[in-house]
């Protein structure tokens, strides 16, 4: 038993440092000395919380929180040090990692104070997410201006089109329905911008949570160009 509990721990230790990239180990090589934000050294970044990917031969890294709230504020998130788009991989893998944090209670990137900065975050992680599953480059924009009304009609939809696309035991299906069911509950006595807030935030969550979210992709964005 000691044993099998040995190898477990080492397989989630090794799986959550796959998530670090390259350099999460070695530091020996990397590009830039200190995290971008928290000007953190690299042989003092937790191996947790460091993220590095690989560019032109080069390895970047940065506090995890740090290049997720960079990604936030861009529609095509790039190297902060080159300004070269960062690719889908290395996308997905950061919105993994935040999967992770979420899921297992860890602490999470903080949003902005403005709400018009933190909705335009939350729908440029979603619109990244859809590019990077093959939908297209979306402007982020256009969602942003959706009203209410619209939101609720998207959130019907998405619900209604779950049910086809994935079947009744589908963890997936499961846990987007709860954040459809529990939004469209509060939609009439939430205040516009607060019912905006909470559906992109909702919409993020339930698009983060599967390993390959394509189908939940093309279904929300179905329901997105129906509203």
């Amino acid at each position: 038993m000691v044993k099998v509990q040995a190898l477990v721990r080492g397989f989630l230790v090794r799986r959550r440092l796959a998530m670090g990239g390259p350099g999460v180990l070695k530091r020996g090589s990397l590009a830039n000395d200190e995290d971008l934000e928290t000007c953190e050294e690299k042989e003092r970044e937790h191996p947790f919380t460091y993220f590095g990917f690989e560019e032109a031969g080069k390895i970047w890294w940065f506090h995890f929180p740090t290049l997720w709230r960079w990604c936030l504020r861009q529609a095509i998130p790039t190297n902060p040090y080159t300004k070269v788009p960062l690719t889908s991989a290395t996308r997905g893998r950061l919105r993994s990692m935040m999967s992770y944090h979420r899921r297992h209670g860890l602490e999470l990137p903080t949003e902005s104070t403005v709400m018009e900065d933190r909705l335009t975050g939350r729908w440029n992680i979603i619109c990244q997410l859809f590019a990077d599953n093959g939908f297209g480059d979306l402007p982020p924009a256009a969602f942003v201006q959706m009203n209410k009304n619209e939101i609720i009609t998207m959130y019907r939809m998405l619900r209604d089109d779950l049910y086809v696309a994935y079947s009744d035991k589908s963890l997936t299906r499961k846990v987007a329905l709860h954040y459809c069911m529990r939004l469209l509950q509060t939609a009439w006595t939430a205040t516009p911008q607060a019912f905006a807030l909470q559906g992109s935030y909702a919409l993020m969550l339930i698009l983060l949570q599967p390993k390959n979210p394509y189908v939940l992709a093309f279904t929300t964005l179905s329901a997105l160009y129906r509203c």
